[in-house]
């Protein structure tokens, strides 16, 4: 990038190049430091919420060491855009008592679905279908640990709502 552009002459000024280059040389080490240690303690504090929250839940959780992201998989709790547990999330289970009101809706949790990531017709598919990816990154903490809460109400409407369905049979 930088050579890309120097020869388009669209370089910056060289006062600018000169704080640059200051920063980089005197300071850039105190501040990964600081940023590095503000990112593991995000990442301990979400860690902590996940197995307060979803640990009963959870076969499996990955990351938080490196990166901004956990990757969750649960013992029998689908997170596929289908799944009672991501409508629950979204919001968009047809039930105003879930959902809330048309133009109110109740907060809501973004994730990524682990059948996103996986081949669908590969050995994964199935398992891919129990994963999500929850970043960590930029949201605040206490965010984080409100979506985990509401994660752990959606996975106990998904454990009520397949006991009512079962009671039915």
């Amino acid at each position: 990038m930088v050579e890309k552009t120097s020869d388009t002459g669209f370089s910056a000024p060289l006062f600018v190049q000169e704080m640059a280059s200051y920063l980089l040389d005197h300071h850039i080490k105190d501040q990964l430091q600081a940023v590095n240690a503000g990112y593991r303690e995000k990442a301990l504090a979400v860690k902590d919420g996940i197995e307060r929250c979803l640990g009963p839940y959870l076969e499996e959780k990955r990351g938080g060491s490196a990166g901004f992201y956990y990757y969750l998989t649960f013992r029998d709790i689908e997170t596929h855009p289908r799944s009672p547990f991501f409508q629950f999330l979204t919001r968009t289970t047809g039930n105003p008592a879930v959902d809330g009101e048309k133009g109110n809706r109740l907060p809501r949790v973004i994730y990524i679905p682990g059948d996103y990531c996986v081949h669908p017709r590969g050995d994964f598919a199935e398992r891919g279908k129990r994963q999500l990816r929850l970043s960590y990154g930029f949201e605040e903490v206490p965010q984080i640990l409100r979506a985990l809460e509401l994660m752990r109400e959606g996975a106990e409407h998904v454990k009520e709502t397949s006991k009512l369905e079962a009671s039915v049979r």
